[in-house]
C-alpha cells in the first residue's frame, strides 16, 4: 500500500472494491493457502483499529483504487500498517507460545521417561537386591543347616563310639573272666605235666644217660668208621692209579724197546746192502 493523493472515494466503497479485488486475486477460495489468505484479509477489514479509523475519518477519509493498487493516505495506511503489525504480532505470539508448548511437551515427555527409566532402574535395583538378599538368606538357611546336620553327625558318631567303647569293654570284660579261668587251669594243667615229666626224668636218669653214653660212643664209633672207610677209598684210589701209571710205562718201554729193535734191524739192512 503506497500513500498518494489519488482519486477519492468513499470508505465502504473502497472496502468493497479491496474485498472484490483481493477475492479475484485469490481465486475461488478451493485451496487451504487461499482460505489462510483470505482469511487473514478478512481479519485485517474487521480489525477495530480500521473500524475506529472509518468511524472518525468517515466523512474526510478517502480512498483510490488503481489497476493493480490501492492509493490511501498517510494515516489509513498508517492504521493498516498498525493492524498488520498487530496481526503479526499476536500471530508470532501464537507461534512463540505453539513452539513453547512443543518444546515444553517435549521435555515434559523427556521427563517423563527419564522418570520411568530411573523408577525402571529403581525396581531393577530394589530387585536384584530383594534377589541377591533372598539368595543369601537360602544360603545362610543350607548353611545353617548343614552345620546342624554335621553337628547332629559329630554327636551321633561320639555317642556310637562311645556305646561301642561300653559295648566292648563290657564283652571284654565277660571274654577276660573266662580267659583268665581258662588261663589258670592251663597253668595248672602245664604245672603238673612239667612236674611229671621231671619226675619221670629224674626217675629214668641212669637209663638216659646210659642212653646218652651209647648214643655218642655209636657217633663216634660211626665217625671213625667213615674215616676210616675214606682212608680205604682213597688208598684204593692211589693204588689204582699207581697201578695205571705203571702199566702206561711198561706199554711205553715195551712200544720203545720194538721201535729200537725196528729201527736197528732196519740200518743193519741198509749197511748189508
Amino acid at each position: 500500500c503506497l500513500a498518494a493523493p489519488a482519486l477519492h472515494i468513499q470508505l465502504e466503497a473502497a472496502m468493497k472494491k479491496v474485498d472484490a479485488v483481493v477475492c479475484k486475486s485469490l481465486g475461488d477460495g478451493s485451496s487451504p493457502e487461499e482460505q489462510e489468505a483470505k482469511k487473514a484479509v478478512q481479519a485485517l477489514l474487521d480489525s477495530p483499529e480500521l473500524k475506529a479509523f472509518q468511524a472518525k475519518k468517515s466523512k474526510a477519509g478517502r480512498w483510490a483504487l488503481g489497476r493493480t493498487r490501492i492509493f490511501m493516505k498517510q494515516d489509513p495506511c498508517n492504521a493498516l500498517r498498525a493492524a498488520r503489525a498487530k496481526l503479526r504480532h499476536s500471530a508470532a505470539s501464537k507461534i512463540q507460545s505453539a513452539q513453547r508448548c512443543r518444546s515444553l511437551r517435549q521435555a515434559y515427555r523427556r521427563l517423563c521417561q527419564g522418570f520411568l527409566r530411573l523408577q525402571a532402574r529403581a525396581r531393577g535395583a530394589r530387585a536384584r537386591k530383594d534377589l541377591h538378599q533372598w539368595r543369601c538368606e537360602r544360603a545362610s538357611i543350607q548353611l545353617q543347616a548343614a552345620l546342624r546336620t554335621l553337628h547332629a553327625c559329630i554327636k551321633l558318631g561320639q555317642s556310637r563310639r562311645a556305646a561301642v567303647a561300653a559295648q566292648s569293654w563290657y564283652r571284654k570284660r565277660q571274654c577276660r573272666q573266662h580267659y583268665l579261668v581258662d588261663r589258670a587251669r592251663l597253668i595248672q594243667l602245664q604245672r603238673w605235666w612239667r612236674s611229671l615229666k621231671k619226675r619221670r626224668r629224674f626217675r629214668n636218669l641212669q637209663q638216659n644217660v646210659l642212653k646218652l653214653q651209647t648214643a655218642w660212643r655209636g657217633r663216634q664209633g660211626r665217625r671213625q668208621a667213615l674215616g676210616l672207610k675214606a682212608d680205604v677209598h682213597w688208598l684204593k684210589l692211589v693204588v689204582a692209579r699207581l697201578v695205571r701209571i705203571r702199566r702206561r710205562n711198561e706199554r711205553r718201554r715195551a712200544w720203545k724197546a720194538t721201535t729200537l729193535a725196528k729201527y736197528r734191524d732196519e740200518i743193519a739192512g741198509s749197511t748189508l746192502q
